[in-house]
């Protein structure tokens, strides 16, 4: 029950966090990290590459938009989990991304995590968090997984500087303005 709520407690630190200095900092600094000289800080090579991969299936490069491994998400994830995350939660993190690797290796059939193509990936996410079959932990990992992600890639510094609306001195406050008319339909950054 302890491994739960841990992970529950994971879960919930990455859903409360609010986009303070030393977040956006640490985000800053995954900046320049390139994928090919990426080493992991937390993670082991193995784990780092499934990291990567997931992120890269929940949010792939589209039309204009960079994806998740483009905007280094999955350098930020590595960095965080590493220097937030609590001494007693990390062994606990750990072991649930090996859980999650075993399952997705048993369902792709391959024996290692370089193996495993996009396809796979795509199943194993449509499987855990679309239908929610499988091992409960599996899922609350994905799930927070998925989270981190989209939060991360939103308060990155390309994301929000080329995506989303940027501004670095506000201007005048305008009251209930109609978000097409004001950004074009798209959302501000932080």
């Amino acid at each position: 029950m302890e491994r739960r709520k841990a992970i529950k407690n994971i879960g919930l630190s990455f859903g409360a966090m609010v986009a303070t200095p030393s977040i956006i900092s640490l985000m800053q600094s995954c900046q320049t990290a390139q994928e090919t000289l990426w080493k992991p800080v937390f993670y082991t090579e193995e784990q780092g590459k499934f990291i990567m991969n997931l992120v890269n299936t929940i949010l792939p490069p589209s039309g204009e938009l960079p994806g998740a491994v483009k905007v280094n998400v999955h350098v930020f994830i590595d960095k965080f989990i590493k220097e937030v995350t609590s001494v007693d939660d990390k062994p606990i993190h750990r072991s649930t991304v090996e859980k999650s690797m075993q399952a997705l290796l048993a369902m792709s059939g391959e024996e290692k995590i370089e193996e495993v193509d996009n396809e796979a990936y795509i199943q194993f996410l449509n499987t855990y968090l679309k239908n929610w079959e499988g091992d409960e932990e599996v899922n609350q990992f994905l799930a927070q997984m998925r989270s981190m992600a989209i939060w991360s890639y939103k308060i990155s510094e390309q994301v929000g500087e080329n995506v989303m609306v940027y501004k670095p001195v506000p201007g005048e406050q305008k009251g209930c303005v109609d978000l097409q008319e004001a950004t074009g339909g798209k959302a501000w950054s932080l």
